[in-house]
């Protein structure tokens, strides 16, 4: 496994995804009990990526899961109903059919506001000095393409890590970033975006 994330559905359960050993998108729900943690056989869909974010959005009856991946340069973005646990044969949703392009580093997401969106927040590189930036767009479920708004201006070269994203309120959210792998890592936080 290269790369992986978890999203705590609960106190005694989460949802993990990452790269199985045949190349695909794997997704998991585990169970804590104790000391110990047991995951189901969950489900696989899609092919290769390079970074991965998972989400979870609550309905009346079940919930979305979210699954953002950068696949090469590419920004994809699934969905599929639960009324438990990720489970063998879901309907996986494409939301961002196009995908986004010129991405580079890792891709977060969390919970948007109290309907059934999310919040993907990645790197993106257009080339040249200064071209670096930071990324988002709200995701409707069933809504298809989200449109990119540039978090700040792109002045950044060299961006190092990006953590997940943590929602404070309904859309308020942090995350800390290091502006190159030489600074340090400093926390941002983001209030308002395009929908």
């Amino acid at each position: 496994i290269t790369d992986f994330d978890v999203f705590l559905v609960n106190d005694t359960k989460f949802d993990i995804v990452y790269e199985n050993s045949s190349a695909v998108i794997a997704v998991r729900t585990c169970t804590i009990t104790g000391s110990d943690i047991s995951c189901n056989a969950g489900d696989t869909f899609g092919d290769t990526a390079n970074s991965f974010a998972i989400a979870r959005t609550s309905t009346s009856t079940g919930s979305f899961v979210y699954v953002a991946v950068r696949d090469a340069a590419e920004l994809e973005l699934w969905n599929a109903y639960t009324t438990s646990d990720v489970e063998s044969a879901m309907i996986w949703k494409d939301e961002i059919a196009s995908g986004q392009g010129s991405l580079t580093g890792s891709v977060t997401m969390a919970p948007y506001e109290l309907t059934d969106s999310v919040l993907a927040i990645w790197q993106e590189n257009a080339g040249g000095t200064g071209s670096d930036g930071i990324y988002s767009c709200k995701v409707n479920q069933g809504g298809g393409n989200c449109t990119k708004v540039e978090i700040g201006a792109a002045t950044f070269d060299n961006l190092g890590s990006l953590s997940n994203a943590v929602r404070f309120g309904t859309s308020t959210f942090r995350y800390l970033l290091s502006k190159s792998t030489a600074t340090a890592i400093a926390e941002w936080e983001l209030k308002s975006f395009g929908a």
